[in-house]
């Protein structure tokens, strides 16, 4: 929580929601990620992710204000782990889709179209 936030008793049910949706980041992450070696499964999973984190991370920015929030320098102690802890994954799941620190995987295995795969539907794709 940013320092200009202040934890009220009252708003304890949105404190509890948000831990709930870690544990499922977590649990999304630790279990189904494990269970499949299918990139296109990954890179639906991690992108769900990484919009997650793009929305806490507009969250953070809206009660920061934009000079606080890009100037790492005015922090305290708790908006910089904050900002780690918002920023780091973002990092690590953007470099992911974009293929970066993955030897030997090409487009096609990465499940990242082609200018031929942009032309279907994507119907053809859909297996349950």
């Amino acid at each position: 929580m940013p320092s200009s936030a202040h934890y009220t008793p009252t708003s304890q049910i949105a404190y509890d929601q948000l831990a709930a949706t870690y544990l499922c980041f977590g649990v999304m992450e630790a279990l189904v990620l494990r269970c499949t070696h299918d990139m296109k499964v990954w890179r639906a999973v991690v992108f769900a992710l990484f919009l997650c984190d793009l929305g806490t991370g507009y969250a953070a920015w809206a009660e920061m204000g934009t000079r606080e929030f890009w100037c790492p320098w005015v922090w305290e102690g708790r908006d910089g782990v904050m900002m780690g802890m918002n920023w780091v994954p973002l990092v690590v799941r953007a470099a992911f889709l974009l293929g970066i620190g993955i030897p030997g995987l090409n487009r096609e295995e990465m499940g990242i179209p082609g200018e031929a795969d942009c032309t279907g539907t994507g119907a053809e794709d859909v297996r349950f």
